[in-house]
C-alpha cells in the first residue's frame, strides 16, 4: 500500500519493496543501493489496464528458485493455495456478514499474499479492496466484491491445477 511505503521512506529506509519480490526488483533495488547505475526499464508491452488473472512470470520465479534450490516449490504452493481457498473464501463471508473489520483485513491480507506469490494479480487486487474495505470498515458493497473474489478463485483454480499436474514447468516449445 502507499501509505506503507510512504511511512518507510520516512522513517529513513533507502527503498522499499512490496510482496510479492520479483527477483528483477530486489537486484534493482541492490543495485541502487550499492551506487551502481540501473539500467533504464522499457516499457511492458504487455501492460494494460485490464489486470491478468494469472502473471506468468511470478510462477516462472518459482521455477527458477526451484531449480537453483533443488526444492520442489510451484506444485506444493499452489497444492496449498488450493486447499486453503475454499476456506478463507468462507472466512471473509463470515468475516463479512459479522462486520468483524479484524477477520476481514487479516484474512484478505493472507489470501492476497497466497495468490500473489504465484503472479494471481486479479485475485490479490480484489482482496487488496476488501483489505482497504475492512480498514475503513465501509460494509455497504463488500459482499458483490467477496463475489468477484469467488469468480476469481474460481477462474483460477483449472489454471493451477493444470499448472501443479505438469510440476510447474513451462510449456516446451
Amino acid at each position: 500500500m502507499r501509505e506503507d511505503r510512504e511511512a518507510c521512506l520516512s522513517a529513513g529506509m533507502d527503498d522499499y519493496l512490496s510482496k510479492p519480490i520479483l527477483l528483477k526488483d530486489l537486484s534493482a533495488v541492490l543495485c541502487r543501493g550499492a551506487g551502481a547505475a540501473m539500467p533504464a526499464q522499457p516499457p511492458d508491452p504487455s501492460a494494460n489496464d485490464e489486470v491478468e488473472s494469472l502473471d506468468p512470470k511470478y510462477i516462472d520465479q518459482l521455477l527458477q528458485l526451484q531449480a537453483a534450490s533443488g526444492q520442489e516449490l510451484v506444485s506444493p504452493i499452489i497444492h496449498r493455495f488450493l486447499a486453503e481457498a475454499p476456506q478463507r473464501l468462507q472466512e471473509l463471508r463470515l468475516a463479512l456478514a459479522a462486520k468483524d473489520d479484524r477477520t476481514l483485513i487479516f484474512v484478505a491480507h493472507a489470501f492476497k499474499g497466497s495468490g500473489a506469490q504465484f503472479g494471481a494479480r486479479r485475485l490479490a487486487q480484489i482482496c487488496h479492496d476488501l483489505e482497504a474495505r475492512g480498514r475503513r470498515m465501509e460494509w455497504p458493497g463488500a459482499e458483490e466484491i467477496l463475489g468477484h473474489l469467488r469468480s476469481e478463485v474460481e477462474r483460477i483454480v483449472p489454471l493451477l491445477r493444470a499448472k501443479a499436474a505438469d510440476g510447474g514447468q513451462p510449456p516446451s516449445a
